[in-house]
Parts: C-alpha cells; structure tokens; sequence
C-alpha cells in the first residue's frame, strides 16, 4: 500500500512539473509575440506619422498656392502681371 502511494504521489509530482513547464512555455511564448505585436504596431504608428505628414505638407503647399494666386490676381495690374509673367518667361530661357 505504502508503494502505491508512493507511485501516486510521484505521478502528481511530474503531472506538477510538467504543468509548470507547459506554463513557463506559454509564458515565453505569449512575451514574445506581445513583443512582436508591439514592434509591428511601433513600425505601423511611424509610417501611418510619415504619410500623414507628407498629406499635411501638400495640403499646406496647395493652400500657399491659392492664397498666392488670389494676393497676386487682386494687388497685381494687368499691366504688371503681364510684366511678371514676361519675367518669368524670360528666366525660364536662362536657366
């Protein structure tokens, strides 16, 4: 009697063992991919930033343009954009 319980009681002993091995695994296992997630959301955040800039940079950039080109229709004379587009033309050929 005293050998069978012996027998069952290592039994339980590497059932517990083996338990905590397969958890420590998981463990491992479940840090790492956490890991992995957090590098690809890190890498995902930083390129989602790059566009949006470049988005808000062209915004900003068309926006100049239109207020330019209001300034420039409104403060200019016919005669005087006609004299800067003249310039401009003529700087084109210089370059």
């Amino acid at each position: 009697m005293a050998n069978s319980q012996e027998e069952a009681m290592n039994i339980l002993k590497t059932a517990r063992e083996a338990g905590e091995r397969s958890r420590q695994n998981i463990l491992v296992d479940t840090k790492k991919e956490v890991g992995k997630l957090k590098e690809k959301a890190k890498i995902d955040i930083e390129q989602e930033r790059k566009e949006a800039l470049v988005n808000v940079k062209d915004e900003v950039a068309d926006l100049s343009l239109q207020i330019a080109a209001k300034i420039l229709n409104k403060e200019l004379t016919k005669d005087a954009h006609t004299a800067l587009i003249d310039s401009f033309i003529g700087n084109l050929g210089e370059s």
